[in-house]
């Protein structure tokens, strides 16, 4: 279980976004399988680097036959997400997953802690290179902020 802030370092999907300083946290759980997320995030080009952020609700759903879950969301235009983990470190320091969306756009993206987020175990990025192929968009950026205490409603 992560509480702490995770960042969004890189993806091989949506790579025409401007979106940057991507992150999410854990706001609030209803049960086992129901969580609620904030996904918090600038945008390229944003002169007074405001950050904007929005709350999800997200469903873990079991597949496979081996204890395994998928986790979905919709956002705030609509999109429906499928997210599958591939790969994490054993400290759960970072996450490569799946992302599946409804739009028809998917790949992998890398998730750190956001306190780990300049020392990523090569494990992770060790997958994500070899696993996940083609044009990779660097959403993490050294100027990024992940203190909450700056952001607008998107």
């Amino acid at each position: 279980e992560v509480n702490e802030t995770l960042v969004v370092v890189k993806r091989n999907h949506t790579t025409d976004t401007k979106v940057r300083c991507q992150s999410v946290k854990k706001a609030g759980q209803y049960n086992k399988t129901q969580y609620e997320y904030t996904l918090r995030a600038r945008f390229k080009g944003d002169a007074g680097r405001q950050y904007g952020e929005y709350n999800v609700n997200v469903t873990l759903v079991p597949f496979g036959d081996d204890e395994k879950y998928k986790s979905t969301y919709t956002d705030k235009n609509g999109t429906h997400y499928n997210l599958t983990l591939k790969n994490m470190d054993n400290n759960g320091t970072c996450f490569v997953i799946f992302v599946e969306k409804s739009d028809g756009n998917k790949g992998c993206e890398l998730l750190v802690r956001a306190s780990k987020r300049n020392e990523i175990p090569t494990i992770c990025k060790r997958y994500y290179n070899t696993t996940c192929t083609g044009f990779s968009r660097k959403l993490y950026k050294n100027d990024c902020n992940f203190n909450e205490d700056h952001q607008t409603s998107c």
